[in-house]
């Protein structure tokens, strides 16, 4: 068979470079390294919400100890400065402003914080702060008042409770991966004060 000698000059030149493995690792690079920077950006975005959630953590447990060390006030008119001064160390715990939060003491007293402004409703009456609560601590409901002490049908004892909600909004480089709903970071919790 006879090959035209322009395919037969190209055939070696050809053959040549197909052996040469020098830009393998460039093309490799380039290949691999928009991978490898989603991948990253990834973690940063998880990262974050895994941090913003310990930092909310954080502040809830100094909003309980302050509801424990208050415990005497919750039963009294005093409820919407005790819950007040939850709302105000919550938010403020890590840096000013840190997070949005909604305190109820013990179904009574609300206050809502929200971009450092505090506001207080208190439309109950002084008396329903020394109700005695069996609230779900699932659907954070706080149900009818019970008497003090009494056992609780999902367990526990009735007492007087402190219920404390913070949310910081993130803005991730891509997305929270379902993480979070709406880009919200919230943690809730309910401490028994008494």
């Amino acid at each position: 068979m006879h090959v035209p000698r322009a395919i037969a000059a190209i055939a070696p030149t050809t053959r040549r470079l197909m052996g040469d493995r020098r830009a393998v690792a460039s093309v490799e690079l380039v290949l691999v390294t928009p991978l490898l920077a989603l991948m990253s950006f990834a973690v940063v975005d998880i990262g974050n919400v895994l941090y913003t959630r310990a930092l909310l953590g954080a502040a809830l447990q100094a909003g309980n100890n302050y509801a424990v060390s208050r415990a005497a006030d919750i039963s009294t008119s005093t409820a919407s400065s005790v819950s007040s001064s939850i709302g105000t160390i919550v938010s403020n715990t890590t840096t000013t402003n840190f997070a949005n939060v909604v305190v109820t003491v013990n179904n009574g007293p609300r206050t809502t914080v929200t971009g450092g402004t505090a506001s207080t409703t208190d439309s109950t009456p002084a008396t329903t702060n020394a109700l005695c609560y069996c609230p779900s601590t699932t659907t954070y409901a706080w149900g009818a008042s019970v008497a003090c002490g009494s056992t609780c049908t999902g367990g526990g004892v009735a007492g007087r409770f402190v219920q404390i909600t913070a949310s910081k909004t993130l803005t991730p480089m891509f997305s929270t991966y379902g993480l979070v709903a709406n880009n919200v970071v919230t943690v809730r919790n309910m401490v028994q004060t008494e």
